[in-house]
């Protein structure tokens, strides 16, 4: 198996778990096999998983997680 989830609870807080080897899941490079909570305290709005890299919205804030997010990011502008 080298998918991986995420899951949000009623309060907005995200859980993830599965195949990790790019970082796609916001735990380093380690793989659960049991939903474990992103350790922020943010509040999602919404979470986008695919491929090897996943895409978080706050209020505020883009998460990038995985493979390229760095590159991601370099292209990205905020005013």
């Amino acid at each position: 198996f080298n998918g991986y989830l995420f899951s949000a609870e009623p309060s907005r807080r995200i859980y993830s778990w599965g195949w990790n080897y790019y970082g796609q899941t916001a735990h380093g490079f380690t793989t659960h096999n049991s939903p474990k909570k992103i350790n922020t305290e943010e509040k999602f709005q919404a979470i986008s998983a695919g491929g090897q890299m996943s895409l978080a919205l706050t209020g505020s804030f883009f998460f990038f997680f995985g493979h390229l997010a760095r590159h991601v990011i370099n292209y990205l502008s905020f005013n």
